[in-house]
């Protein structure tokens, strides 16, 4: 059974998309091969031993799929062949996540805000803790 998008609009190749894990939200990459008449989808987790293409479903866990966009300005081709270059490459939480990889197939600088933001969240709770 195919997961609810945000939007109605089944979104285009090389953009980005994401679903709640509670905490954060998973990013993936929607790429142009399609299953069960929904887009397979680029994306980098542990679950997955590192970056792998999934289907929607599988992506999705039965959670609402939101459309983040296309940032950068690389043609989607080449966003494509970037993220697919990157298949099997383990998952790192620090260095090589979620956020890490669909930036990099946009060509722009690899970095996690949310992984940034936890860390302050930590940083902070530890000095109240002190205080």
């Amino acid at each position: 059974m195919h997961q609810r998008l945000a939007s109605p609009t089944i979104p285009s190749p090389a953009t980005i998309v994401s679903v709640s894990r509670g905490i954060y939200r998973h990013v993936g990459l929607v790429t142009d091969r399609h299953r069960d008449g929904m887009p397979m989808v680029i994306a980098n987790a542990a679950s997955t031993s590192g970056v792998a293409e999934i289907s929607w479903d599988e992506f999705s866990e039965g959670k609402v799929v939101q459309v983040e966009g296309f940032p950068g300005t690389v043609p989607a081709t080449t966003a494509l062949a970037r993220v697919r270059s990157k298949i099997g490459t383990p998952y790192n939480l620090l260095n090589w996540n979620c956020e890490h990889l669909v930036r990099y197939a946009h060509d722009l600088p690899p970095k996690s805000p949310q992984l940034a933001l936890a860390a302050m969240g930590l940083l902070a709770a530890l000095f109240l803790a002190r205080a």
